[in-house]
């Protein structure tokens, strides 16, 4: 056997679909650090002392895909894996703080439907739709067509008005975000606009 005969899963970091080469050169960095245990001892740490704990080493099991992650840790690791985690978080802050996001709940109200439907407008994978909208919720613009679907209108659009909410309600987090963002080498926005 080959890994071409396998399907080994993508993941997105830093934007980038890491396809099934980028995968197995992850698996071979993570095979050459164990030791003689077969362990990979890692770091972790928070940016700014607070937050999601991110590897302090070049490779951890948060960038490799979730077929191959599921694979390897099945017997010594339980993933925990909220369904829609990010926009069900993301209502319930909008609805703590007064936020309008109608076009976010419509998407948790209708989820498979909607994805299924922007799966059909933009011919792409099932976990690309999810990506895509995971990127709007983080901040990415988009150049919707003449023929968006208007849910996909109304809940970029909300994304966007929400962004500019939460920025009003957090000006430190956001300075917060922006520096660290630009210590990286990256670029937040601003301000969101449409």
């Amino acid at each position: 056997m080959h890994p071409e005969d396998y399907e080994l899963g993508s993941r997105y970091i830093k934007g980038e679909k890491m396809d099934k080469d980028a995968q197995l050169t992850l698996l071979q960095d993570y095979l050459a650090r164990t030791n003689t245990l077969g362990e990979c001892p890692m770091r972790y740490y928070q940016r700014n002392g607070f937050g999601r704990y991110w590897t302090g080493e070049k490779i951890g099991l948060q960038n490799i895909s979730r077929r191959i992650r599921h694979t390897l840790c099945a017997d010594h690791m339980i993933d925990i894996d909220m369904k829609n985690a990010h926009p069900t978080l993301l209502s319930w802050y909008c609805h703590e703080n007064g936020i309008a996001c109608t076009g976010l709940d419509a998407y948790i109200v209708d989820r498979e439907r909607l994805i299924a439907d922007l799966m059909t407008y933009e011919g792409i994978s099932r976990d690309d739709a999810k990506t895509y909208l995971l990127a709007i919720i983080n901040g990415k613009i988009v150049r919707l067509k003449h023929d968006a679907p208007a849910w996909l209108r109304e809940y970029y659009g909300g994304m966007r008005q929400i962004m500019e909410e939460v920025i009003k309600l957090n000006p430190d987090l956001h300075k917060l975000a922006c520096e660290s963002k630009e210590k990286r080498g990256r670029t937040i926005i601003s301000r969101a606009r449409p």
